[in-house]
């Protein structure tokens, strides 16, 4: 007899190799374009309502933008590799 009982799809992650070249794409000069993109999924997040059980996802979503905020104005951020 067959389980009536549904499971998620589960959400696969490219591998780190494949990340990682992606993120060696990174262009300086696009650094304004990516600031004003994290500002509006910054400003979709704030308006995120949740219930208390899942107020620490949101928390480290928050986080993560702070992260990567401040990678992308960091004197640091990588250069644009060929």
């Amino acid at each position: 007899m067959a389980s009536s009982r549904m499971t998620a799809p589960r959400l696969s992650t490219p591998p780190l190799t494949t990340r990682r070249k992606h993120y060696r794409k990174f262009d300086p000069n696009r650094r304004e374009e990516f600031l004003r993109h994290l500002d509006h999924i910054e400003d979709a997040a704030n308006k995120i309502v949740v219930s208390a059980a899942f107020g620490d996802l949101l928390y480290e979503l928050r986080l993560h933008i702070s992260f990567v905020r401040d990678n992308l104005l960091s004197k640091d951020a990588l250069p644009l590799r060929k």
